[in-house]
């Protein structure tokens, strides 16, 4: 590869630009912005220097001062902001500005009174949610297609769509599942007193392998991760070689198998009444896993490695047939690998030449990166779930965490 100029690796064009009140764009000084589909909702910070008086400042972009935030030009963010804060020094006053998306009262609303919804869909149950806050619900979309090629600047091509709210909420009997432990699901679903709206959501959501997200224009979307897609980004690193197409300046893999097990079983009440109270019984192996214990002891000659089989046993009231069990099982795995299993880089820049049609795309999350990576040994396609953009005392760069694609398990339970 190719030496790569100075001004392509996180100039002027790809800083981080801020509308507030629809009016000024600032080009910030140093900032931090973070964007994921699995952390809510997305934040940034920005420090503006400021030659006059702070106060004058102030009272232009107080708190709760409508925003729109772009990495050059391509929208990012839209929301409120949250505050400010002032630093002065001998001839200069530095104002750091904070805001987050539009997301941001579903996150900060309690709810003020127990409330049950009859016969509730995932989507009619998040639109009630949004109304409770004062966001508008006809502003929900369920998929993530717009929104994801918008905030990389470039197209991305979906070869899927992942399976559709509606088909997420048919497979449980075209209800929001009630993780109280009720099978019924036309049975109300129930909001606790004082808990955030979000998390009311989240009880839900999860169930059916949901997220919930802002999108660019201040829009929400529901929706699941989708890695059926094509690549967007491509990352190249060989040993004793920095400049390549994407500069990494900092990586790290973290394998961490304290947490992990290498079989999940999930008992379940099976039958329903009418045929009492049997159990459905599903169980998942963690192939990684297994086959870790596996070349260990048997490799030494030691003990056969059943007696080194570290299995999870859980109970959930919801299962109610063999496959549903399996499939939770499975899901929890997914969810111990996603906990130990991480990758991040630290990249020059906020966009990268797309590999898919020419031009630059900016580091955006729900897509995937190609990898090349001598130094890890790894060579494959992954999943984006969060980024970071920050601009300080060692310039403009991108952080990125990457998921394994078979570690994108987050589906609901099937029939």
């Amino acid at each position: 590869m190719g030496d790569v100029a100075a001004h392509e690796r996180g100039g002027l064009d790809d800083r981080v630009r801020l509308e507030l009140g629809g009016q000024e764009v600032v080009v910030a000084e140093s900032y931090e912005v973070r964007a994921g589909i699995l952390s809510q909702p997305a934040a940034f910070g920005v420090r503006l220097g400021h030659g006059d008086v702070a106060a004058k400042l102030f009272k232009k972009y107080p708190p709760k001062t409508p925003f729109r935030l772009y990495i050059g030009d391509v929208l990012q963010q839209c929301g409120e902001t949250d505050g400010y804060r002032a630093e002065s020094s001998v001839g200069a006053t530095e104002v750091t500005l904070r805001g987050r998306d539009s997301l941001a009262p579903l996150y900060d609303g309690y709810v003020e009174r127990e409330r049950s919804y009859l016969d509730s869909t995932f989507s009619e149950l998040v639109r009630s949610a949004l109304r409770e806050v004062g966001l508008d619900p006809a502003k929900l979309r369920t998929s993530g297609r717009a929104d994801r090629s918008i905030r990389a600047g470039v197209p991305i091509t979906e070869l899927g769509p992942p399976r559709t709210v509606d088909e997420i909420a048919l497979s449980s009997g075209g209800r929001a599942p009630n993780p109280s432990g009720e099978t019924n699901y036309a049975a109300s679903i129930q909001t606790k007193l004082g808990e955030r709206w979000f998390e009311f959501l989240r009880r839900y959501l999860d169930r059916g392998g949901l997220f919930l997200w802002s999108s660019t224009d201040g829009g929400f979307v529901l929706s699941q991760p989708n890695a059926n897609l094509k690549p967007t980004y491509r990352i190249v690193r060989q040993r004793g070689k920095h400049d390549n197409s994407v500069n990494v300046l900092h990586a790290e893999l973290v394998h961490e198998t304290t947490h992990r097990h290498s079989e999940v079983v999930i008992y379940g009440r099976g039958g329903g009444r009418k045929f009492g109270r049997t159990k459905s019984r599903g169980s998942f192996v963690d192939n990684e896993m297994w086959q870790g214990f596996r070349q260990g002891p048997e490799a030494a000659g030691g003990p056969d490695a059943q007696g080194y089989r570290r299995p999870l046993v859980l109970r959930d009231a919801n299962v109610s047939t063999p496959g549903q069990a399996e499939f939770l099982a499975l899901r929890r795995l997914a969810e111990e690998r996603r906990a130990g299993w991480s990758l991040v880089y630290r990249l020059a820049g906020h966009t990268t030449p797309a590999i898919q049609g020419g031009g630059r795309a900016v580091w955006t999350f729900d897509t995937l990166v190609e990898v090349s990576d001598d130094e890890f040994d790894l060579h494959e396609t992954f999943y984006i779930e969060n980024v970071e953009y920050v601009r300080g005392s060692d310039g403009t760069t991108t952080t990125i965490r990457l998921m394994r694609l078979r570690d994108l398990v987050f589906g609901g339970i099937d029939e």
